[in-house]
């Protein structure tokens, strides 16, 4: 995964960087935006309608499993099965990505309650709408991944942005409104920051070419931000999308929180589909629904259909038997099994 906009970045450690992901924020007048690609072997996902009003607890391995009742409903994009997403965006307009970084050994702290590296993009959908909300609550959580150790950008509907990361015992946040550079790659936020500074434009010498590496990506993104484009932001974010994808990019995404609309293109299709969150959810089914993430039709609702627990167990088999191809999950197999019949509770046929 790469650029643009928060972006979730699924590489194991044993994968090089240069299947990574960027991301980055816009914002624009009366717009704010997030965009994201997804570079990455694995092109299979579904967009799911998450609802309000659901009673959950997390999947966990521990003895204290996190309770909690989803306060908005969400339009998440998941490759390993529902309440595991790796982005999305609630009916408030908050938005969460996630990306690879280095990797970090959790030190328990039996105070704090656990959440895995996918589901706590769910929890934060689920149950807030401000930057603030998220700072609070985090105070009494860790993760504990499963697969990798993420860092997350996220975006309220005011445009305000964060990034989030935990530093084993903590997280930890950078707000980009005052760094003035509101983009992430796979290296640590300050990080970046200082490498940023050897660059012209950004008190350095060095010229800004654009190479593929996590932080290049981070100072050729922050670059483009500051041309300052004043046409319409989800275009400018589709093009620098553009400017920075990968032979692996599979599909691009822009949420335009001011709109509550996500924009999406997928890497076989030509043309780009608009979702609309209020025409979405506006379904009073009592289904679980949901679309193909490689469904080319633009049309906004209508791609949206019900999500079936074979359907939702099928693409977590497909997803680890790819990756098979690609690395040794070893015991990680396990725990796909454990997180089909997890997600199937939370699948209503």
């Amino acid at each position: 995964m790469k650029r643009l906009l928060a972006t979730f970045c699924l590489t194991f450690s044993v994968i090089s960087l240069s299947l990574a992901c960027t991301a980055f924020c816009i914002c624009s007048k009366n717009r704010v935006v997030l965009a994201k690609n997804l570079d990455w072997p694995v092109d299979d996902g579904l967009i799911l309608v998450n609802r309000s009003g659901i009673q959950k607890s997390s999947f966990s391995i521990t003895d204290r499993p996190v309770t909690w009742e989803s306060t908005y409903s969400s339009i998440t994009f998941n490759q390993f099965g529902k309440e595991f997403p790796l982005g999305g965006m609630n009916e408030e307009g908050l938005v969460v990505e996630e990306l690879n970084m280095p990797k970090t050994k959790t030190i328990p702290d039996r105070s704090k309650q656990i959440l895995n590296e996918f589901q706590l993009v769910q929890y934060m959908l689920d149950n807030f709408k401000s930057l603030e909300e998220i700072e609070v609550a985090m105070e009494q959580f860790q993760t504990a991944p499963l697969l990798l150790s993420l860092h997350y950008l996220i975006m309220d509907r005011e445009g305000r942005s964060m990034i989030m990361e935990f530093d084993g015992t903590q997280f930890r946040y950078f707000h980009p409104d005052e760094s003035g550079y509101p983009v992430l790659s796979n290296n640590l936020y300050p990080e970046s920051l200082r490498y940023l500074q050897n660059f012209q434009g950004f008190g350095g010498e060095q010229e800004v070419l654009h190479r593929p590496g996590s932080n290049e990506r981070f100072v050729s993104v922050a670059s483009m931000l500051m041309e300052g484009k004043t046409n319409d932001p989800v275009q400018c974010s589709f093009e620098i999308l553009d400017s920075v994808a990968q032979s692996d990019t599979r599909w691009s995404i822009v949420y335009d929180a001011s709109r509550l609309t996500i924009h999406l293109k997928f890497h076989a299709c030509s043309d780009t589909r608009v979702i609309s969150l209020d025409k979405v959810l506006m379904s009073a089914d009592r289904f679980t629904r949901g679309a193909d993430v490689s469904n080319c039709m633009q049309t906004n609702p209508d791609i949206f259909r019900s999500i079936s627990m074979k359907e939702n167990s099928e693409l977590i088999n497909r997803v680890v038997n790819h990756l098979g191809g690609e690395l040794d999950l070893g015991h990680r197999r396990e725990i796909f099994n454990s997180l089909i019949s997890y997600s199937k509770q939370y699948i209503i046929e």
